[in-house]
């Protein structure tokens, strides 16, 4: 086996899914099939067990996979400690990214870092900020912009401090609320949290919650069709609807984080170095 085939078990791990695993990596499904077969084979057991579902992974499967993160996370540390120390920067980038963040800020900064860095090639993971601060943990990706406040001992640098709203098709009255149909988008812990700990100090009954989605896109589409209202930060919002900051009992505004995580092993890779300081140096510009 190779670290090709270490990387696909890992990914068809995290997938649970021949297609979705196919779509990543560009090959077909057969070509996915055939690869699992032949580690099968070259392994002498069968690895994973197939269904209507998916795919779930045998004892052998699993033990193979735990094996495959080891080596990879390894095989990376090695190449990251003998990567020449020259004034070229080349090498690839392995991002995770909040799905919001990389929707409408981290596009136009990917294009600009890499038209001054052209040998650079990104690998973009985007989810759940908790998905994102899970796969981090596991040592799969160098750093992670997550939003919310997770518990980290590494390399962090915040991004931005965004208020959360309240978002609605039209101007409403916030003591009428729990009256008022809610649009609930399923979020991270932190951010629901945050609302929870923010709705119970305000009002003594549950929200009516109308519509429970899982789409920023889907969110604000129930919105603007009056549909009701819903509680994010201000930058998935679209701007013709009405907006009003949330506040504690102190009149404070709620604030919602930004971070930069880096995965320990890999700040003083010489491209996540210079990848860090140009966001850094982005978002300071822009939040001047």
């Amino acid at each position: 086996m190779n670290e090709k085939d270490w990387e696909l078990l890992n990914m068809l791990h995290e997938e649970r899914s021949i297609t979705k695993t196919a779509k990543r990596l560009f090959f077909t499904q057969p070509t996915i099939s055939a690869k699992i077969k032949q580690i099968e084979k070259e392994m002498g057991c069968n690895i994973v067990i197939r269904s209507v579902r998916g795919i779930s992974f045998t004892p052998e499967g699993e033990l193979l996979c735990q094996f495959s993160r080891r080596y990879l996370q390894d095989f990376r540390q090695i190449k990251h400690a003998i990567q020449p120390k020259t004034t070229d920067i080349m090498g690839t980038l392995n991002i995770g990214c909040a799905s919001i963040y990389a929707k409408y800020k981290l596009g136009d900064i990917l294009n600009d870092f890499c038209h001054d860095h052209s040998v650079v090639n990104v690998r973009l993971h985007t989810d759940l900020s908790q998905n994102i601060y899970d796969k981090l943990c596991g040592g799969t990706i160098q750093m992670g912009i997550i939003r919310g406040d997770y518990p980290w001992s590494g390399p962090k640098f915040l991004l931005r401090r965004d208020p959360y709203c309240i978002i609605n098709a039209t101007p409403i009255d916030l003591k009428k609320l729990p009256q008022i149909p809610m649009i609930y988008r399923q979020a991270d812990r932190p951010l629901q949290s945050s609302l929870h700990d923010w709705w119970t100090s305000n009002f003594n009954q549950l929200p009516h919650t109308r519509i429970e989605v899982n789409s920023l896109d889907l969110c604000m589409q129930m919105v603007c069709s009056g549909l009701g209202y819903t509680l994010l930060a201000p930058s998935g919002a679209i701007p013709t609807l009405w907006s009003k900051n949330l506040c504690d009992r102190n009149n404070q505004p709620l604030i919602r984080h930004t971070w930069l995580y880096l995965n320990e092993q890999c700040k003083d890779n010489n491209v996540v170095k210079t990848f860090c300081s140009y966001l850094l140096d982005r978002e300071k510009k822009e939040n001047i």
